[in-house]
């Protein structure tokens, strides 16, 4: 059970980050799940993502590639400097947020997801476009 306090105290974690400027980009995981947000956050910053699928937390009884593709109905992919990283997880796990470093912004226009077994690219920007437009 959780009081309106506990509510409001984990709402204000992201306007938080924003303030003490612990971020450079930030997006709500949408309807597109985390790669398609992550995507689509790159696309819009003008850059590709390497992502560590291996490192992605999920609940024990998800499978996942449906977690990675689903709505999780609270979550959020932020673009955060290496430096802040360890704060930015410390101000979520106080309010008992889970948050994980996955990956990092590339300058190449490729999204490419890294497991143990392989490594495969999504989208290429120079090539098409998920939501921004052409940028070849």
């Amino acid at each position: 059970f959780r009081t309106p306090q506990d509510l409001q105290s984990k709402l204000a974690v992201l306007p938080m980050i924003a303030e003490l400027q612990l971020a450079t980009a930030a997006r709500d995981i949408s309807n597109a799940g985390l790669i398609g947000t992550l995507a689509m956050l790159a696309e819009a910053s003008e850059c590709g993502a390497r992502v560590d699928l291996n490192s992605i937390p999920k609940p024990y009884n998800v499978d996942f590639s449906k977690w990675i593709k689903m709505f999780p109905g609270y979550g959020f992919i932020l673009a955060v400097d290496p430096e802040h990283a360890g704060k930015v997880q410390a101000l979520f796990q106080k309010e008992q947020i889970t948050a994980q470093v996955i990956g990092e912004l590339t300058e190449d226009p490729n999204i490419v997801l890294h497991s143990e077994e392989e490594t495969a690219v999504l989208f290429n920007w120079s090539r098409e476009s998920l939501v921004v437009g052409d940028y070849g």
